[in-house]
């Protein structure tokens, strides 16, 4: 259990109680007041929610009550133009790591591409080919949109986002 230490009615750690502290043994071993009369409170998390494509969670914000702390965090709402450069930097991503998975010597083949045959390199350069081609699109339509909605439209034309994102 997670416990964080108070000083001057503000969180200013949270983690394990502290094995000593003060000139006490085994202090992580002592009971609910003393541990509260040197300044620790049990700290509770709320459940975190489904977020929706436009919402992402803040930092973890702290509330202090008389036996406990309870930590939460905010969920923000993106607007349609911080959705747009969320969901093209995701593209870009799963598209880097896909060619990485797929490719993971990429450069090194092609800097050693005369060393190998013609066919090999084609099937290579074609593959890089259809993975760009398939983000530059991603990154058009995603340009295009105006609403979140026309957003969720082309989030679920792309379901490998989707599992990537999770």
């Amino acid at each position: 259990m997670n416990y964080a230490y108070i000083e001057d009615n503000k969180v200013e750690r949270v983690g394990e109680l502290p094995k000593s502290y003060e000139n006490m043994s085994n202090f992580y071993l002592m009971g609910d007041e003393i541990i509260k009369e040197h300044g620790f409170l049990p700290v509770e998390y709320t459940d975190k929610v489904e977020l929706n494509l436009d919402q992402y969670y803040g930092s973890v914000e702290y509330v202090i009550e008389t036996d406990k702390v309870v930590a939460s965090h905010p969920v923000i709402t993106r607007t349609v133009d911080e959705v747009k450069t969320w969901m093209i930097d995701l593209g870009k991503e799963i598209a880097e790591n896909g060619l990485q998975k797929k490719y993971p010597l990429l450069y090194i083949i092609l800097g050693l591409s005369g060393k190998l045959g013609t066919a090999y390199k084609t099937s290579v350069e074609a593959s890089i080919t259809k993975w760009i081609g398939l983000y530059n699109t991603f990154v058009g339509e995603v340009n295009a949109c105006t609403t979140k909605l026309q957003l969720l439209t082309v989030w679920n034309k792309y379901p490998s986002l989707q599992k990537e994102a999770i």
